[in-house]
């Protein structure tokens, strides 16, 4: 029997005529040799793409220099396009148009009219243009410029203290003014005023609405009242009683000036006595010439008349006379009962 062989593949083939050919690279000419000069070419069009690349986007940033980006808008008015001179009238133009219309502002169902010239609300149109033209090569710019840049906050104009005014007005005409405890002396008694919570509309709010709305030409603006709360609550005035008025007026209080010893009377003491807020809290405020008054009246040969005498409250609880440089003497002390 003959026997027959399976050539192994992946190897030359052997035939009658002789040897398989090669099909390797090297023999087929796939790897060939470059031509040195060849080679050169690339990084000479690259260059000139780069170069045609950057004088276009200087070329565009000469363009956009003097025109607003499509698609920009001012308080709702549309300016893209348009050169810097055309959109800054344009802009005042409208501008100037809406803030001369009366605003009607509406809290819960009370309303109050405004005029948005009274403090003299308006747009530095020249100033907010100019700030999306001009020559630039900012990406980030030539970007918005290419893409459209959408909605622009203006550069407001607005008299402060006449807005201040107007939100004030407002306040009052549609809300509760919050009321702050207060501590009075009626006699001898200190009669206590409770506070009050007040609502009225945000002061902070009202003044971004009074700003906003009339530049978008809306006529109508909604606000919403607030709770407000006192400054000085009634907790606050009830302390000031029970720590300062009460034992200010529970009996006599001796002024030793040198050696002498002079008594003041809880009603003296009373018709000299204040309360005023200071922070969250009510503080004991003494009248200099009541209590003076009393001393000379007391004591003529140790105080001059028409001294100049101020008083100050030592921890809130001990009042101390300190006279002019003519007074007789250089300090004299209160102490209060205990």
């Amino acid at each position: 029997m003959r026997s027959e062989h399976t050539p192994l593949s992946g190897g030359p083939e052997t035939t009658a005529a002789g040897p398989a050919k090669s099909d390797t690279p090297f023999d087929t000419g796939e790897f060939q040799r470059v031509e040195p000069g060849r080679t050169l070419r690339w990084p000479w069009i690259t260059s000139a793409v780069i170069a045609i690349l950057a004088l276009a986007y200087v070329g565009y940033a000469w363009y956009s220099a003097d025109r607003v980006a499509r698609g920009t808008t001012v308080a709702g008015i549309e300016i893209g396009g348009m050169t810097t001179a055309t959109a800054t009238e344009h802009l005042s133009g409208e501008v100037a148009a809406r803030v001369a219309r009366p605003v009607e502002v509406v809290v819960e169902g009370t309303s109050v009219n405004v005029n948005p010239g009274d403090y003299s609300l308006g747009v530095d149109a020249a100033a907010t243009v100019e700030s999306l033209t001009g020559f630039t090569l900012n990406p980030v710019e030539i970007f918005h410029r290419l893409t459209g840049r959408g909605e622009v906050a203006p550069q407001v104009t607005v008299d402060d203290a006449a807005l201040s005014a107007q939100v004030d007005t407002i306040r009052q005409a549609t809300g509760v003014e919050a009321r702050n405890a207060t501590l009075v002396m009626e006699g001898t008694t200190a009669q206590l005023s409770p506070a009050q919570a007040g609502r009225a509309v945000a002061p902070e709010a009202t003044r971004a609405a009074l700003i906003e709305q009339p530049l978008r030409g809306q006529e109508r603006i909604e606000l919403e009242a607030v709770p407000s709360e006192p400054a000085i609550s009634t907790e606050a005035a009830e302390k000031a009683r029970t720590e300062l008025a009460g034992p200010l007026v529970s009996g006599d209080l001796t002024a030793k000036v040198g050696e002498r010893a002079v008594n003041l009377s809880p009603q003296t003491l009373a018709q000299a006595a204040s309360f005023v807020p200071e922070g969250a809290a009510l503080q004991l405020k003494l009248d200099g010439k009541v209590l003076g008054d009393a001393v000379r009246a007391a004591a003529p040969d140790l105080l001059k008349p028409g001294v100049d005498a101020r008083i100050e409250i030592v921890d809130h609880t001990t009042p101390t006379i300190i006279p002019s440089q003519d007074g007789a003497v250089s300090y004299t002390h209160l102490t209060l009962p205990t």
